[in-house]
């Protein structure tokens, strides 16, 4: 078992290698983990706060020291969520087909689904079916302008 001081340089070490991490180029995953001690380091946890939960880590491209998202700078956490968050939001690899039954069963008033989703999934929602509304408004406002072919003319007999 790792001493106390031991453990602190290992935490030391992910600290100084949050600085390091350039959103742009680093790899991000998630994994389950105590969500008080998401490094899983600290053996005196108490009972009470014993509780897994999905955290998202960082790493810079090469190195084998994965950064916990809450150890980042808050630049770096916040580019991370936004150019990866199809990885790491809930459900991992969401995309925006099949959209709108999920939708449907959101906005339906005898549906408590929404409050168990978190914000940054529902605000992906929203964007990606807004996305949707405006492509499909532009698509019938092409289709109108447009004029029709004239019919061909029926041979004469």
């Amino acid at each position: 078992m790792p001493t106390n001081d031991e453990v602190e340089e290992w935490l030391a070490t992910r600290k100084r290698e949050a600085l390091k991490i350039d959103p742009e180029t680093a790899e991000v995953t998630w994994w389950y983990a105590q969500t008080a001690d998401p490094y899983g380091v600290d053996p005196t946890l108490p009972d009470e706060y014993q509780q897994i939960g999905r955290e998202s880590f960082a790493c810079r491209p090469g190195s084998d020291i994965w950064v916990w998202f809450g150890d980042l700078p808050d630049t770096s956490k916040k580019r991370l969520w936004e150019k990866h968050r199809r990885d790491l939001a809930f459900p991992a690899g969401f995309r925006k087909e099949g959209l709108e039954p999920l939708w449907r069963a959101l906005e339906s008033p005898s549906n408590n689904l929404r409050q168990y989703l978190p914000e940054p999934l529902l605000a992906e929602i929203d964007a990606l079916l807004a996305q949707k509304a405006e492509v499909r408004e532009l698509a019938e406002v092409r289709l109108q302008s447009v004029s029709r072919p004239p019919e061909a003319p029926t041979p004469k007999e």
